[in-house]
């Protein structure tokens, strides 16, 4: 699930940052326009709104920074649940290396990922769990 939330906020911040991208494209282009005009002509309060919207355009590009680099940093990192359970298999995986229950150690393997994609819940690991190793 912290998976899914990561991709989709990252993605989030893609499509502000690629939108803010155009925006500031925009305003820089009209801006130029303008500037090639006679300079007498420009009002300064129109040259003041210009100046705001590509001041709240970069801060809207920043903004979905931001964003993308939590959704990096929640793809990135790993919960404590994921870390118990990494540390309970390296723990049968090390410590029963040469015994005769490797396939237990290799079923526990693939139901933890199975559990890490997503495709098991937290009771169905557990009472998985508890099937094997009794």
């Amino acid at each position: 699930m912290k998976k899914f939330f990561g991709t989709l906020i990252q993605f989030v911040g893609l499509i502000i940052i690629t939108v803010t991208s155009a925006a500031l494209t925009d305003i820089n282009n009209e801006k130029k326009n303008l500037l090639s005009q006679a300079r007498t002509e420009l009002d300064q309060d129109y040259r003041y709104s210009l100046e705001s919207s590509q001041a709240s355009a970069i801060f809207a590009g920043f903004f979905g920074l931001i964003i993308f680099i939590i959704g990096l940093i929640m793809l990135l990192t790993k919960s404590n649940k994921q870390k118990k359970l990494e540390a309970e298999i390296n723990i049968l995986k090390h410590g029963k290396e040469n015994s005769p229950k490797a396939a237990t150690i290799t079923e526990l393997e693939s139901l933890f990922e199975l559990k890490q994609n997503g495709v098991l819940t937290d009771e169905e690991f557990i009472a998985a769990k508890k099937r094997i190793l009794t």
